[in-house]
Order: C-alpha cells, then structure tokens, then sequence
C-alpha cells in the first residue's frame, strides 16, 4: 500500500534543513498506494468509495514561552501549506494534545494551512512560529485514498518524484501516459492519482522518503 499528498521539505521548529533532496522517475512498484492530499470537504465527499475518509478543518491555539518549542517536525516543501512529519512528546502541541479530545488533537500528517491568520505562504507560517508567542494554527486533516492492484510485471509504475531525506512523504511532479498510474486513474477518476499530491505509504509501510523510495523501486 501506498499513501499519496501534497509534497513538501522538511523543517524542525521551525526550520532546521536537513536530509538529502532528489528526484526521478519511479517505474516498479507491486501492490497498492495510498494516496493524501489536501482538498475541501466537498471534494472528499464527491469520493464514496474510499476506505477511509477523515476531512476536518480546526483550530489549535497554544503558546511558545521562551525557550520553549512547538514540538513539531514539519515538511515545508510546499508553497502553500506545512505537514506535521511528527508530534514530538514534549512541546506546545503535545502539551495541547493532553487535554484535547481525540478528535481535535494535532498528528503525523496533519496540514497546517494558516497561522494567526496568515496563510500567504509556507514560509510566512514558519516565520509566525519562530517568533513564538500565542499562535493560533489553522489544521486540515489529510484525505487518504487507495490504489490497489499495481503489479510492475504489467508495466511501469509512470510516476516522476520528487523527495527529500527528512520527510516522510514523496512528492508526485509528473504521472505518466503509459504507466500504471494513468492506467488506474482511467479506472478510478474518483481516486485518481494527481501531480502535487504525496507518497505516505508504500504496501502499508511507512517511513522517510528514502525507506518509500527503496520499497518503490
């Protein structure tokens, strides 16, 4: 299985680049995908056939004392959004999830699509959180979808990808006409696989972009 969404690069509250970036074209790959991204609810609810979909939009409000940390990994590839890579234990979200309700608690894949307001751009938002204080961040949930049945002894994956080595998630920047990917996406234009959405999972196993990228090729 693999789990696809919108593709970004990595920061550690709020940027500490690191990792090795790269890209290519990615061909083999037995099983299935599961797919994220980012969308409305309306787009999620247009989709009955998916295994599991959770589409909600709330809002964390927390408070970065000095010396204190949001406690977050964030992937900060993307222009108009960061995703939560990891909820570290300690931190001003860990400290917000104890309280909240299950449903309201900030995780691993979550988008952070505004913060105080501001959703300008991706690293607008990094630069809120660096400046710490009272921060109100604006949180989606992923939508998650599956393609199954990808057998490279049928032909070539056809995906071009991008990733970087923190993350924890692929990038996809071209899906190709001849390749299984189109070829499911033919078949499932409710599930179609789309340029900008990510690679999360590989036959059910998660990882960083380097452990997708080996289980895919």
């Amino acid at each position: 299985t693999a789990e696809f969404a919108p593709g970004p690069a990595v920061a550690e509250d709020p940027a500490i680049p690191g990792g090795d970036a790269g890209e290519g074209s990615f061909d083999d790959v037995v099983g299935s995908e599961l797919f994220g991204r980012v969308c409305s609810p309306t787009e999620a609810d247009a989709s009955q056939t998916t295994e599991a979909v959770e589409i909600a939009t709330f809002e964390v409000l927390v408070e970065i004392e000095s010396r204190a940390s949001l406690g977050l990994a964030l992937d900060s590839t993307r222009p108009d959004h960061l995703r939560v890579n990891s909820v570290t234990p300690s931190g001003a979200v860990a400290e917000y999830n104890s309280s909240a309700v299950e449903e309201l608690q900030v995780r691993e894949g979550d988008y952070i699509i505004a913060v105080n307001g501001d959703s300008e751009d991706s690293a607008t938002m990094l630069r809120s959180i660096g400046c710490g204080g009272r921060l109100n961040l604006k949180i989606r949930r992923p939508f998650h979808f599956v393609a199954r049945g990808l057998d490279k002894s049928c032909g070539r994956l056809g995906l071009d990808i991008s990733f970087h080595g923190k993350t924890t998630s692929t990038f996809v920047r071209h899906i190709f006409r001849d390749g299984l990917i189109q070829a499911h996406n033919d078949l499932h234009p409710e599930l179609e696989v789309r340029i900008g959405d990510r690679i999360v999972a590989v036959n059910g196993n998660r990882g960083f972009s380097k452990d997708l990228l080996d289980a895919i090729r």
